[in-house]
C-alpha cells in the first residue's frame, strides 16, 4: 500500500459515497482500513433499516465500490456479492454505460460468478444502451464475459459487434486484443465486417501491441479458425520476433499453438527466436504450455534444435503426472510427427501415467497416442508397444470412433502394421466395423494435372503392364498415385505440399514411403520440380 496518513476515520459512520471516496484514496489506505470499508459496505448492502436509507448505495456507488475492490485485488466473500447483486438488480435501469462496464469488469477481475438474474438484467440493459458505450466500456465488458465464461444472448453480441465495428478505429491496442480474446474464449464467431475492420486497424497499430496483446490476439484467431491477411501475419511476426524476450511462457505457447492451428509457417527468424527463449524458460512452462508448443511444432513440421527437445523432454518427464489426457496424447503425437525418439525414461513415465488415466482418454486422444507410437515404430524402428489398456479402451469404445475419419484411419493403420508383427489392436469384428465406416466416409481423390501427365508417360512406356491410377491400398488407408501391378511398384507424384521449406520430404511423405516399403512395395517418388525439368 501507499504511505500512511495521520487522518482519522470513523468508517463505521460513513455513507456509501464516503466509502467510495476513501477507497479511491490510495494514499490513506492500509489493509485494516480496507477491511473496515469492506465491512461497512457489507452492512449497508445487507441492512433494511430505514434510518440508513440516506447512506445507501445508488447505481454509481454500487459500480464504484466493486470496481475499486477489484482494482485492489481484495478478496470478496459470497455474502458481499449476493447482497451487492440483489441491490444492483433493483437499480439496474439506473446504471449508465460506465457503471455497467465497470461492474462487469470488476466481477471478471475478481473471478466471481454473479447470479443468473443479475447477468440477464445486465445484458438486457446493456443491449439497449450499447450505443452509449465508449471503446473501453465495450472492450472491458466483453473481456469480463470471456473471463467468466458467460455466453450472452445473440441480441447482445450482434449489438456489441455492430457498435464495435463502427468505432473500431478508436480502439487502442488493449481494447483490440481483449474483446477478440473474449470472442475466442467463448467460441463466438463475429461477422466478417468486424474481423476485416479489426485486422485492418490491428495491422496499422501492431507496433503498439505489448506481448500479451500479441499472444492473445493470435490465440483468438486460432481458436476461431480465422485466417487473417498476410499483411497482418507479417506485421505480427515482425513485431513478435523483435519483442520475443518479453513473452511469458503462456504467450510463447499460445502464439505457437495459434500458428499451428491456422497452418501458418512463420519465418525462420521467428522460430529461432522463439526456440531460444522457450529453451531458456522451459522450466516455467506448465503442462498445457509444454503440450501445445510441441503439438504446434509437429503440426507445422518444424524441427527444433536438439537443445530445446532435450530441455522439453527433461521437464515433461518430471511433470508428466500433471499432464491431462489430451496433453499426453498431443505430446506423443507430436514426437512422432517430428520423428523424435524420446529417452526411455520419458516413455516409461508417459506409459505409466497414461495407463493409470486411460478412463479419461477420449477417442481422439486414444487415436493420437496410438498413432504417435505407430510413427515412431515405422520411421525409427522403435520398440515401443501399444499398451494393453489402450487396446482394450479402443475395442471397448469402438462405437464412438464413427465420427472422425482421421481417427479411424490412424487406428486402422496402426492395427494393420502391428498386426503383421503378430499383435494387432482391433478384434476381427471391430476391424470390419471401422473399415466399413472409413470407406463410407472416404472422400474421392483429386487427381492433379501433374499426376495425369506422369500417368500418360508411364502407360506409354509400360504398355504391356497393368498400370492403374488412384489405386487404393488398405494398409495405408489411402490411394497411391500410380500402381504397376506386375512389378508391385508404386509411383508417387509429389507436389509442393509433400516437402518442407528446404525441399526435403516432410514427415507425412517419409511415413508413406516407409509404410509402403514395410508391406513389400517398391516405391518411386517423383518430385514436381524434377518432372518440370
Amino acid at each position: 500500500m501507499h504511505r500512511r496518513s495521520n487522518r482519522q476515520f470513523n468508517i463505521q459512520a460513513m455513507s456509501s459515497i464516503q466509502l467510495c471516496q476513501t477507497l479511491k484514496d490510495r494514499d490513506v489506505l492500509s489493509k485494516p482500513i480496507i477491511t473496515e470499508i469492506y465491512n461497512r459496505a457489507l452492512f449497508l448492502l445487507q441492512t433494511e433499516e430505514a434510518r440508513y436509507n440516506r447512506l445507501q448505495f445508488n447505481a454509481r456507488g454500487l459500480a464504484t465500490i466493486l470496481y475499486q475492490f477489484a482494482k485492489l485485488n481484495y478478496v470478496i466473500g459470497h455474502e458481499f456479492i449476493d447482497a451487492w447483486t440483489n441491490k444492483a438488480i433493483n437499480l439496474m435501469d439506473e446504471f449508465n454505460s460506465q457503471d455497467l462496464a465497470n461492474s462487469l469488469w470488476a466481477l471478471g477481475r475478481l473471478g466471481t460468478q454473479p447470479q443468473d438474474t443479475f447477468i440477464q438484467a445486465w445484458i438486457h440493459h446493456a443491449t439497449n444502451s450499447i450505443e452509449n458505450f465508449n471503446t473501453q466500456n465495450l472492450a472491458n465488458s466483453l473481456w469480463a464475459l470471456g473471463q467468466l465464461g458467460i455466453q450472452p444472448q445473440d441480441t447482445f453480441i450482434q449489438a456489441w459487434i455492430h457498435h464495435a465495428t463502427n468505432s473500431i478505429e478508436n480502439f487502442n491496442t488493449q481494447e483490440l486484443a481483449n474483446p477478440l480474446w473474449a470472442l475466442g474464449r467463448l467460441g463466438i464467431q463475429p461477422q466478417d465486417t468486424f474481423i476485416q475492420a479489426w485486422i485492418h486497424h490491428a495491422t496499422n497499430s501492431i507496433e503498439n501491441f505489448n506481448t500479451q496483446n500479441l499472444a492473445n490476439s493470435l490465440w483468438a484467431l486460432g481458436r476461431l479458425g480465422i485466417q487473417p491477411q498476410d499483411t497482418f501475419i507479417q506485421a505480427w511476426i515482425h513485431h513478435a520476433t523483435n519483442s520475443i524476450e518479453n513473452f511469458n511462457t503462456q504467450g510463447l505457447a499460445n502464439s505457437l499453438w495459434a500458428l499451428g492451428q491456422l497452418g501458418i509457417q512463420p519465418q525462420d527468424t521467428f522460430i529461432q527466436a522463439w526456440i531460444h527463449h522457450a529453451t531458456n524458460s522451459i522450466d516455467n512452462f506448465n503442462t498445457q504450455e509444454l503440450a501445445n508448443s510441441l503439438w504446434a511444432l509437429g503440426r507445422l513440421g518444424i524441427q527444433p534444435q536438439d537443445t530445446f527437445i532435450q530441455a522439453w523432454i527433461h521437464h515433461a518427464t518430471n511433470s508428466i503426472d500433471n499432464f491431462n489426457t489430451q496433453e499426453l496424447a498431443n505430446s506423443l503425437w507430436a514426437l512422432g510427427r517430428l520423428g523424435i525418439q524420446p529417452q526411455d525414461t520419458f516413455i516409461q513415465a508417459w506409459i505409466h501415467h497414461a495407463t493409470n488415466s486411460i478412463e479419461n482418454f477420449n477417442t481422439q486422444s486414444l487415436a493420437n497416442s496410438i498413432y504417435g507410437i505407430f510413427i515412431l515404430n515405422v520411421l525409427y524402428n522403435s520398440k515401443i508397444k501399444v499398451p494393453q489398456p489402450f487396446i482394450d479402451a479402443v475395442n471397448k469404445n469402438i462405437e464412438l470412433f464413427d465420427e472422425n475419419n482421421e481417427n479411424i484411419s490412424q487406428i486402422l493403420k496402426a492395427h494393420y502394421y502391428f498386426g503383421k508383427q503378430g499383435v494387432g489392436i482391433l478384434t476381427s469384428q471391430n476391424r470390419k466395423f471401422l473399415e466399413k465406416k472409413f470407406k463410407t466416409n472416404l472422400t474421392p481423390c483429386h487427381t492433379s494435372n501433374l499426376q495425369l501427365n506422369v500417368l500418360k508417360v508411364v502407360k506409354k512406356v509400360l504398355a504391356q503392364h497393368t498400370v492403374t491410377s488412384e489405386h487404393y491400398i488398405k494398409q495405408i488407408t489411402s490411394s497411391v498415385d500410380i500402381f504397376i501391378k506386375e512389378q508391385n511398384t508404386v509411383i508417387q507424384v509429389d507436389g509442393p505440399y509433400h516437402f518442407d521449406n528446404n525441399n526435403v520430404p516432410n514427415i507425412s511423405t517419409k511415413l508413406n514411403t516407409e509404410l509402403l516399403k514395410s508391406y513389400g512395395y517398391i516405391v518411386h517418388r517423383i518430385p514436381y520440380w524434377v518432372w518440370d525439368k
